[in-house]
């Protein structure tokens, strides 16, 4: 008993040899030349975004001492504060990582690009809700 040849269709059926890939058309030329600009956008407004985000420590500059003071003002409050910060970071960074590896898989594949920094950008516009709502609290 040996063991058959490979199989040169690489388990395409009536295929003889392994197909090529086709050319670039003018089609998938745009979608690529639109498609990384939006990558780079999302990608440089997340970086904007998580650096000016630890400015939002300043919300407890008004803590006076005071019955009445927010959340923020005690160390619950604060430590709320900054997993808001971190979780926003993680979430940008997950959409930006998430973006980049779908585009690649998507051109291997021959699909469209241009979806996936959408889907990046919504990734980061739910941690910008989240830590919206985490100020909402802990000022209130």
């Amino acid at each position: 008993m040996t063991a058959p040849p490979p199989d040169p269709s690489h388990g395409r059926p009536g295929t003889t040899e392994p197909t090529e890939r086709p050319p670039m058309t003018s089609g998938r030329f745009v979608d690529i030349v639109v498609s990384v600009p939006l990558w780079i956008g999302l990608t440089l407004g997340s970086l904007v975004l998580g650096a000016v985000s630890p400015l939002l420590i300043m919300v407890g500059d008004g803590c006076v001492g005071e019955p009445d003071d927010p959340l923020v003002c005690e160390a619950g409050g604060s430590l709320l504060l900054f997993g808001g910060i971190g979780l926003l970071w993680l979430l940008l960074l997950a959409g930006v990582l998430f973006s980049a590896f779908r585009m690649v898989r998507a051109a291997g594949a021959g699909r469209p690009l241009w979806p996936w920094p959408f889907a990046g950008a919504g990734i980061g516009a739910l941690g910008v809700v989240l830590l919206g709502v985490v100020l909402a609290v802990v000022v209130s």
